[in-house]
């Protein structure tokens, strides 16, 4: 009966629509034999091997795309990407329906690819940097197809399978397709409505359908051990590979000695911080790769001739890979591009090294290999106890002390706080009046950096912030008014001390670029006195020589204590000012308690109380 009332439905829909007659309800007629196949398809399983389009035979390619309310079938590069891939297990009359750009994700990877409707199954293919991923299942496996909540602007929908299966050697029971177009979300909700029977829009148990937080421009880090970032609704599956294949890029870092020497090594100075381990991702500024290991000496890092990177987790599980240097137009024939410092901008690099050339850099992509390890613990790496100090990190010459002060009663846990704050630039804080009484302006701080954070350019405990500032140069032969200044703040404490370190360059003085000024300010308690102690080492880090050398060593050490005597004035100042807040808000307190009481003790309101107490008895 259900069989003959659909084929009436289909019958009388034809006559409508050639007769073209208006008056009929012609897409109610459409969807009620849609409906009454789907039942029929339910209530008569087909045999085993027949294909789903056996079942609907009497339906040509015309009257399914009626059916659809689709104006064609798949066809051009969509079809025969699908052939190429998918043709060895072809069956008889199938017809690719639709190809929809998309993301499959589950809850170990998000693979940017292909999505492939046919009357006999639903297919999918993703291939990025040699790591390819496929499934391929029938109509019948499928249990529901379900649009679920999210807060990202793409549209996720959840297909749960009757049985598990494998992808990309992971088993999952259902995955989520995030799709961009809502075009395209109507048409696979017809689909699923047509050849599973339910919609995209049906009731399912709430347990079943759990909201998922989908980011829509996840970090690098997690783009490259996840899937890519949905940056634009409307990116296709190539722009979401191109996007992974730049991400995944790692970008090889160094710098010149002098630009008299034709030697390169990786990069040294003091603001190059992070850069010292040369493999770095481009974000909106240069940050170690997260494909390094998280564990690994900077040193070998830096010494090693291609990606120190055997291993990575990428889209969801760990992959071996190899390493290869792109080289193209905008590279020399080993893959340099050149330039006077390390721009994020393209068009300031250049393919032949020049006069000015300071730095280079090259790419390296990887190629994931097939035999993968599914071990998800990361490889190890032989890994240094870390210094307390830069001065040790460097390994530069013993310092000397140039001066030691007793600053009073001071509060270590005070200092601690105040030069571990982020913003430093505030009324009333210690670097605030530092700076100030160093006549400092255009002063740029970077954030603090602390273990994962700071990434593989932290060799030493504690934190670490660069910063870049003008500031008067004393007068001196040759010697401009004032000078740029790039520096390294390095702040480190424990319960017995603060340890305030500064590697400082200066840019403009002559021959400033030939060595760092390394400052190691200390202060901790005196056990006997209860004061707090103060003291300043010393010293210089030579990154090139230079003939005014002993000159240097002689004169800085005198310029670094008369700017340690200065510090110390400033401590002392900044400390009697918070104890100057301090008192004027315990006399306040003071004030407001005695003022208190004397309201409580007067007459008037004692005589309140007992009315208040007379008339509650």
């Amino acid at each position: 009966a259900i069989h003959v009332a659909r084929e009436k439905c289909v019958r009388l829909h034809r006559e409508a629509a050639s007769l073209n007659d208006h008056s009929a309800p012609q897409e109610h007629l459409r969807a009620a034999a849609r409906h009454l196949a789907a039942v029929e398809k339910w209530l008569i399983p087909p045999k085993p091997g027949a294909s789903t389009s056996t079942f609907f035979k009497s339906l040509d390619p015309e009257e399914l795309l009626a059916e659809l309310g689709l104006s064609h079938l798949a066809e051009g590069e969509d079809l025969e990407d699908f052939l190429e891939y998918f043709a060895a297990s072809i069956g008889v009359g199938e017809l690719l329906v639709i190809a929809i750009p998309c993301l499959m994700q589950s809850k170990t990877f998000r693979h940017p690819g292909t999505f492939y409707i046919t009357s006999d199954r639903l297919c999918f293919r993703s291939s990025v940097l040699g790591m390819e991923a496929r499934l391929s299942i029938a109509w019948s496996q499928l249990e529901w197809a379900r649009l679920i909540k999210s807060e990202s602007s793409l549209h996720p929908v959840r297909l749960c399978l009757k049985q598990p299966i494998d992808i990309d050697a992971v088993k999952v029971d259902s995955f989520d397709l995030m799709i961009f177009d809502v075009g395209i979300l109507a048409q696979l909700h017809a689909c699923v409505s047509y050849f599973n029977g339910t919609g995209l829009f049906d009731m399912v148990p709430e347990s079943k359908i759990e909201p998922v937080e989908y980011p829509a421009s996840p970090g690098i880090g997690e783009a490259l051990e996840s899937g890519p970032r949905a940056r634009m609704s409307a990116m296709t599956p190539e722009e979401m590979i191109a996007d992974l294949e730049e991400l995944s890029l790692v970008w090889e870092l160094q710098r010149r000695t002098t630009i008299w020497h034709s030697d390169w090594r990786a990069p040294f100075l003091p603001h190059d911080y992070q850069k010292a381990i040369k493999w770095m991702a481009v974000e909106d500024h240069y940050v170690p790769h997260p494909f390094i290991p998280e564990d690994i000496d900077v040193d070998e890092a830096a010494e090693s001739e291609e990606p120190p990177i055997r291993e990575v987790k990428f889209l969801g599980r760990r992959r071996t890979c190899q390493w290869h240097v792109v080289v193209d137009e905008s590279s020399d024939a080993d893959g340099w591009q050149y330039a006077v410092d390390f721009y994020l901008e393209p068009q300031k690099w250049s393919s032949e090294v020049r006069g000015f050339s300071h730095v280079r850099r090259r790419r390296w992509q990887p190629t994931f290999l097939p035999d993968v390890s599914t071990d998800e613990t990361p490889p190890t790496r032989m890994s240094r106890r870390l210094n307390s100090t830069l001065m040790a990190e460097k390994g530069v010459s013993p310092p000397q002390v140039v001066l030691e002060a007793d600053l009073g009663v001071v509060s270590l846990e005070l200092i601690k706080n105040d030069l571990e704050m982020e913003d430093w630039m505030g009324a009333g804080h210690l670097m605030a009046m530092q700076f100030k009484d160093l006549r400092a302006y255009n002063i740029e701080l970077g954030p603090w950096l602390l273990g994962s954070d700071a990434g593989q350019g932290s060799k030493v405990q504690g934190k670490l912030r660069s910063m870049e500032m003008r500031v008067p140069v004393p007068p001196a032969p040759m010697c401009p008014k004032e000078s740029r200044v790039t520096c390294t703040w390095h702040v480190v404490t424990d319960e017995s001390r603060v340890l305030l370190e500064s590697v400082l360059m200066s840019l403009d003085v002559p021959y400033g670029t030939c060595f760092n000024v390394i400052k190691c300010d200390t202060f901790r308690v005196d056990a006997n006195t209860g004061h707090t102690l103060f003291e300043r080492r010393l010293s210089l880090e030579w990154v090139k020589s230079c003939w005014v050398k002993a000159l240097v060593e002689a004169n800085v050490p005198k310029e670094i204590k008369l700017d340690g005597l200065k510090f110390v004035e400033v401590v002392k100042d900044w400390a009697q000012s918070h104890a100057v807040d301090n008192s004027v808000k315990s006399a306040a307190t003071a004030a407001t308690r005695r003022s208190n009481d004397s309201v409580k003790s007067s007459p008037q309101v004692r005589s309140n109380d007992n009315s208040t107490r007379s008339s509650r008895r």
